[in-house]
């Protein structure tokens, strides 16, 4: 073989090689081109690179270039878990979805439009899977506008596409964007549209779905439901921390709260119960931060069809703990001896899911006497 050719062929293969780390690092798609649904026009591309989020682990990061009427805006950045698929929606957005973790995963739908000659996002909602339905529902609205201006962009959007209330798979991108409304705004689209939707198969077959739409249709604000970003009277969680559980108790005014934070699996990170109010903890277990194998553990006692009903169940001396949502909206018991000695129930009326990280996070248990005692 000559030296000539030899140089050629390591030329080529670092030529390869050099493309498919860029294409490994860097993805642009089809470039980006229609109208937002409060009839600016925009055009532009988007790309995807690899990064790594605050927890070290790979993201990736999406950076949106737009120009707005033929005048460039500021580029819009969004970190994503997973890989994500950017499009411009028949609703007059532009739609950011992330799909991960298959049948125990997540889908995050971001909706971006402009704002102030620029890009920003309205608001995000997630939506966690069990089993591959939806098990709960997160929904953050972007504090930085106004409830009337997420409002106007819930309504054109859905006047501009009625048909994507119907038909599937737009009907899931839509219905998250209808949980961004707050108030009455519903009364400014067809109620026979949105009837129609919240009845269909497609919506009739996801109850924490449906519920959550007929909710927020009806006028009841649903500020944030699910995995993240819980009231701050409604949890005993600090920011940074996952929260598996919270519920305001009934009759006592006090917060019960699981928290973890880097619990990927038994062994790793940590869960804590605490029980008390945001301004006094009257009890924290374990005391000191530590992974929940051997200290706490869930079972499986589903009864009803609006979730998954979970027991975390941990002992401290004599006393063993139970936080259960097999109750609608939930509960917390004590008993000693298998005897209730505490049993109170969370405020409200609805479905009160665990985190789905609690069951990667937490050791699996066994059905004993004292899962029987609630108050079912």
């Amino acid at each position: 073989m000559s030296k000539n050719f030899k140089f050629k062929l390591v030329k080529i293969i670092l030529f390869l090689s050099t493309c498919t780390f860029f294409l490994s690092k860097h993805a642009n798609a089809e470039p980006l081109r229609g109208n937002f649904a409060n009839g600016q026009q925009y055009r532009g591309g988007y790309a995807v690179s690899d990064v790594t989020n605050s927890d070290g682990m790979k993201a990736h990061l999406v950076t949106l270039k737009l120009q707005l009427d033929n005048i460039e805006v500021a580029p819009y950045t969004y970190i994503a878990d997973d890989f994500p698929n950017i499009k411009a929606s028949s609703l007059g957005l532009l739609l950011i979805s992330v799909k991960s973790g298959g049948m125990e995963g997540s889908v995050t739908f971001n909706y971006v439009a402009p704002y102030k000659n620029s890009l920003t996002s309205i608001g995000i909602v997630q939506m966690t899977l069990h089993l591959g339905k939806i098990e709960s529902i997160s929904v953050q609205r972007n504090k930085n506008m106004t409830t009337g201006i997420i409002n106007r962009w819930v309504v054109d959007a859905t006047q501009l596409d009625q048909s994507a209330l119907e038909n599937h798979p737009n009907i899931y991108e839509h219905a998250g964007l209808l949980l961004l409304g707050t108030g009455n705004f519903a009364s400014a689209i067809s109620n026979a549209k949105l009837d129609l939707s919240i009845n269909s198969k497609d919506i009739s077959d996801e109850p924490v779905l449906q519920k959550a739409l007929k909710e927020t249709i009806s006028g009841r604000d649903v500020p944030s439901t699910g995995d993240f970003d819980l009231e701050k009277d409604r949890t005993l969680c600090s920011a940074g921390e996952d929260v598996y559980f919270s519920c305001q108790l009934d009759d006592v005014h006090k917060i019960v709260s699981v928290c973890a934070a880097k619990n990927i699996s038994p062994d790793v990170g940590y869960v804590q119960y605490r029980y008390g109010t945001s301004s006094k903890l009257d009890f924290k277990y374990p005391a000191n931060l530590a992974p929940p194998r051997n200290i706490m553990s869930i079972i499986d006692v589903s009864r009803t069809a609006q979730g998954p009903g979970i027991h975390l169940k941990f002992k401290n001396d004599d006393f063993t703990y139970v936080v259960s949502n097999a109750l609608i909206p939930g509960e917390v018991y004590v008993a000693k001896n298998n005897k209730i000695i505490f049993d109170r129930v969370c405020k409200g009326t609805g479905y009160m899911p665990f985190a789905t990280k609690a069951r990667s996070g937490l050791p699996w248990g066994t059905l004993e006497k004292i899962d029987a005692l609630d108050n079912h």
